[in-house]
This record gives C-alpha cells, structure tokens and sequence, in this order.
C-alpha cells in the first residue's frame, strides 16, 4: 500500500500556526477485500450451523410451549353430549390463550345448564304423559276383563282395543321422550 500525501495546508490560528498534512491511501480496495476474505473463511463458516441449531431450538421450543394447548384441543374433541360436565383445562395454558380457553369452558357451561333444563322438562313432560295414559291403559284393562257386565269405561270408548292400541303407542312414546 502506497501512501500519497496532498499539499500542506498553513492555517493560523490563536494558538499559533498550524500546518494540516492530508494523506491519502491507495490500494484501499484490497483492504477491504483481504478483510472481507479473512472473515469468510475464520468467521463466516460458523453462521450456516449456528442458525440452523438456533432454528432446530425454537422449533422445539415452540413445539413444547404449545403442548397444553394439544391437551385443551384433546380434552375438547372428548366433549359430546354424554359427557358434557367436561371442561378445557386452564392450568399450563399460555397467557395469549387462557380467554380462549375461559370463553369456551363459559360456554360450555352455559350449554350444559341448557341441556339440563331440557332433560328436566322432558322427564316432567313424560310423567305428565304417562299418568294419564297409565290410567286410561288401567280403565281399558279392566272394562276387557269384565266381559259380560258393562262397565264405563265400555260406554266411553266402545273400541277399547283401538285405544288400547293407541295407548300402548303413546306410552312407547313417552317412555322414549323420557330416555332423551
């Protein structure tokens, strides 16, 4: 590298004159060059391995910080109507999906508060269903059993086994309502 000095600059100043040499460098480039060419072949080699340790660590990392999201995703596709007490577990959920995880276990309950009125109603709705008919089944019974006097019930329903027959059907019915 050969150093070029330009012309002597004299200024003066409070302090004195003062002389400013500049000098200038040729052959900049191939310092440039010969440090790009040492940092590849020292340095540069380690950066292919390095990212790629780094990529395989935070796929594992992501991997396993999403692992009780896996077991919430698990525990919900248990969720049906015969099990429906059933809740996604809150606990190891990472922060950015624990009011996802509350919401849906919020509803949920309300839907389990809504199947339980509904299994309420229809077991009151097939007692209510299978009084009566027990009763008139009960009339019918005993008007076929006393063949030779007249009874009410005979005087009522003049086909008692057409009614028995529709009883029987609606008692099947009820007691399938109730099963619900």
């Amino acid at each position: 590298m050969t150093v070029f000095a330009a012309p002597i600059i004299r200024l003066d100043s409070a302090a004195g004159p003062v002389s400013v040499l500049v000098a200038e460098a040729s052959g900049g480039d191939q310092l440039v060059h010969s440090i790009l060419r040492e940092f590849v072949f020292d340095i540069a080699w380690y950066v292919p391995p390095f990212v790629a340790v780094a990529l395989l660590l935070a796929a594992y990392s992501v991997r396993r910080s999403l692992l009780p999201l896996r077991a919430a995703s698990a525990r919900a596709s248990a969720i049906g109507p015969q099990s429906i007490a059933l809740r996604l577990p809150e606990t190891n959920v990472p922060t950015e999906a624990l009011p996802l995880v509350t919401a849906v276990n919020q509803a949920l309950d309300r839907l389990e508060q809504g199947f339980v009125i509904k299994r309420r109603f229809t077991g009151n709705a097939a007692h209510e269903l299978r009084t009566p008919l027990t009763i008139v089944t009960a009339r019918l019974e005993a008007s076929s059993t006393q063949s030779a006097a007249p009874s009410r019930c005979s005087r009522r329903w003049p086909s008692g086994t057409l009614v028995s027959r529709r009883t029987t059907a609606s008692n099947r019915a009820s007691a399938s309502i109730s099963a619900t």
